[in-house]
């Protein structure tokens, strides 16, 4: 080593003006490219070493060259990765190594720096807020001695050089961060732009492509729970028929153990490399393989489609470029950027389904007022001629009968629209008590049997004996079966079939009613037990009715504990309405008519009852139950009624129904248990609804009643649920 260049450590003065001059060349750079080279230069015109290299951890926790001078692409390619820190080391301290052919652990590379001419080398880690984000390497083509004022001078410099690297990585963070929320900015203004499904789509893809990614996929779930392929699109316009290809294959196994995983456990996925991780399973799928290879994939990231806890499906974005590999800031944005689509997506649905209630409703009453008007038709003509008073015998008997059948139906009509009216309402009412399946289904067939046989239909009963009880209302049970067997009659051509079963399974009483008939249109039969939804209700429709019928069954028959489905195989292939109801052991019915044996020696004598509740019928009813075993009952209509007479007198039980006009019985009852009825604090309280949700007894249990009984009531239960609440 020369005397001069001995010298320049020497003289501290130097020393300082080189750090500062370089201090002063990092707090110009823009790019982190600018920092490497005000680095190198730094290094060889203050260490005088004309072989350096910056080296800086990736994402991954590898050490990787960016930056050298005077070393060559074998041996960077030979000790890449290479590293005597981990980022997390503590105080590390340069390394420095006068001669390797001196150090056994450097053994295994003496061919790569025998190659490269390297004798002696340094190691200066790069420290920034306690952590090691790489180093910069000094060579030498001799024996070098690392003298402690050079070592301490490279040490300065490895701080200038961590906080050069540090301070632009922070400036691009905080502009990429400027950048994704004006995108995301941008996204939510141009997705709440619009309602319409279809268009809201669209959109979705347009931010996606090319501002996220080279080419995405959309997958959704349909009303079944099914995957569907929403979309596919790509970025240049002539990968159309690839493009097209991916969106109509066939879901493969890779698509459930990406797509449909993340839709299933709500996480996203990103591929870092997708040649590395996908391209050896794509061998055993030749046709994706190809289409993969034709758009174009090195990186992949899958992230939900999730809104209000639920998943809407998936979007996969994808990057053709190996210069463009995603990160985990390229997944917070396309995870952003799902969920503000999700809202969108969700939003439009939304709409979509009010647009479609609203049509259907309309269509409802363009079907209800044609429905009214034709038999109404009839009814007018023939009464007008009547009154003319020169109607043949036969023509007088027809119009009489036409007179007849048009009222009926017109009655029928009315009568389903104040069932639904009931149901949406709450105030459906039943009369439970054991009935005999058999003669109910015997009596619906009997109603039908006119029309049955009017279209020559061969009707085949296959009624099997059941060894329990149905608890239910015998009348609405029928109105059930007839609902059933009409629409068959309706559906099924003449010279068709139609059969009823009853048997007995696990879960219960079964009856089935089968017909080979019209069927029904696979995309219309998750909709079938709609109000107001028909598969066809335009004008040249083949067939009458409001589209009614089935929404009453599937409510009485959930009213009765039970189940009903709906099958088909397609239009023309005929349907299938299964039926299950819970059935109670015979013993079961023997406790029951012993009850009901004993029950009128059950005395309400000496108890005092409140009973709130705004419905007339149900009121006196309740009423009478309770005054027929002697109860003393004071009744009112309102939750203001009530407090009135709480505050004249204490009774025994408080019995209120909950949804009441003005204020309902939960609000009531805070008030009680508040004291704002007086004495009549710890009054024990029955709540009487047709509110039958866990949410909703935990509701009514929350304001202070202590007894909770579901509508329809049976009014043998509801007196002794009172004798219980009086504690007798």
């Amino acid at each position: 080593m020369s005397f001069a260049y001995n010298c320049v450590f020497s003289m501290d003065i130097d020393h300082l003006i080189a750090v500062s001059q370089l201090t002063d060349s990092l707090s110009r750079t823009k790019t982190l490219d600018d920092v490497y080279k005000v680095a190198l230069d730094a290094l060889q015109n203050t260490l005088g070493v004309d072989r350096a290299s910056v080296l800086l951890f990736d994402d991954n926790g590898v050490m990787q060259f960016v930056a050298w001078r005077g070393i060559s692409d074998a041996y960077r390619a030979a000790v890449n990765g290479h590293t005597p820190w981990r980022p997390e080391t503590a105080n590390p301290d340069p390394i420095c190594v006068p001669d390797f052919h001196a150090d056994p652990s450097l053994a295994s590379y003496t061919a790569v720096f025998e190659a490269e001419g390297i004798v002696a080398f340094g190691f200066f880690p790069l420290n920034y807020r306690d952590h090691v984000i790489g180093k910069f390497m000094l060579y030498y083509g001799e024996r070098h001695e690392f003298y402690p004022e050079e070592i301490e001078l490279a040490r300065t410099i490895a701080g200038q050089i961590a906080f050069g690297v540090a301070r632009i990585r922070a400036e691009q963070a905080l502009e990429r961060e400027r950048e994704r929320l004006r995108f995301l900015a941008e996204a939510s203004a141009m997705l709440s732009s619009s309602l319409d499904y279809e268009r809201t789509m669209q959109r979705v893809a347009e931010l996606i492509v090319p501002d996220v990614s080279d080419w995405c996929v959309i997958d959704l779930l349909d009303d079944e729970g099914a995957v569907q392929r929403i979309a596919v699109v790509h970025r240049d316009p002539e990968k159309s028929e690839w493009v097209a290809r991916l969106k109509n294959l066939p879901p493969s196994e890779l698509r459930k153990q990406y797509v449909e995983r993340v839709i299933a456990i709500n996480e996203p996925v990103m591929i870092l490399s997708f040649s590395d991780e996908l391209r050896p399973r794509l061998e055993a799928v030749p046709d994706l393989a190809a289409i993969m290879d034709n758009l174009g994939a090195e990186s992949m990231m899958i992230v939900p489609l999730a809104v209000a806890g639920r998943t809407l499906g998936a979007i996969s974005f994808v990057s053709s470029s190996p210069q463009h590999r995603y990160d985990h800031h390229d997944l917070n944005t396309a995870v952003e950027l799902a969920r503000r689509a999700a809202y969108a997506i969700d939003n439009a649905r939304l709409y979509r389904h009010a647009q479609e209630a609203n049509r259907a409703k309309d269509e409802f009453l363009a079907t209800l007022s044609h429905e009214l008007r034709t038999p109404m038709t009839a009814t007018l003509g023939w009464a007008t001629m009547l009154q003319m008073r020169d109607l043949s015998p036969d023509n007088f008997h027809l119009a009489v009968e036409t007179i007849e059948r048009s009222t009926r139906a017109q009655a029928k009509l009315i009568d389903d629209i104040l069932d639904v009216s009931r149901v949406v309402t709450g105030k459906l009412q039943l009369t439970m008590v054991p009935v005999n399946l058999t003669n109910v289904v015997e009596a619906a067939v009997e109603t039908i049997r006119p029309s049955i046989d009017a279209k020559s239909i061969d009707l085949q009963l296959n009624l099997s004996k059941i060894e329990g009880v149905a608890l239910g209302d015998a009348n609405r049970l029928q109105q059930v079966i007839w609902n059933l067997l009409s629409n068959s009659v309706k559906f099924t051509p003449a010279g068709g079939a139609i059969s009823i079963s009853v048997d007995q399974t696990p879960s219960g009483a079964r009856i089935v009613v089968r017909d080979t008939g019209a069927g029904i249109a696979r995309k219309f039969l998750p909709y079938i037990f709609e109000r107001f939804r028909q598969a066809d209700s335009s004008a040249t429709r083949a067939h009458g009715g409001l589209g009614l019928g089935l929404a009453i069954v599937k409510n009485i028959v959930e009213l009765h504990g039970g189940t009903v489905v709906a099958e088909s195989e397609g239009e023309g292939k005929g349907a299938t309405f299964t039926i299950t109801l819970p059935l109670t052991t015979a013993s079961s019915h023997a406790a029951l008519k012993a009850t009901a044996a004993a029950s009128p020696a059950m005395s309400l004598a000496g108890v005092s009852v409140l009973l709130v509740e705004d419905e007339d019928d149900t009121r006196t009813m309740l009423a009478a139950a309770l005054q027929k075993y002697g109860a003393a009952v004071t009744a009112v209509a309102s939750a203001p009624a009530a407090m009135d007479a709480l505050r004249a007198y204490q009774p025994n039980v408080v019995v209120s129904d909950i949804g009441m006009p003005g204020e309902d019985g939960c609000t009531m009852m805070v008030k009680i248990r508040s004291g704002a009825a007086g004495g009549s604090i710890n009054v024990p309280a029955i709540a009487l609804t047709a509110y039958a949700r866990a949410e909703d007894r935990m509701r009514i249990q929350a304001s202070g009643f202590g007894f909770h009984l579901l509508k329809p009531v049976d009014p043998m239960t509801f007196v002794r649920t009172v004798r219980e609440a009086a504690g007798r």
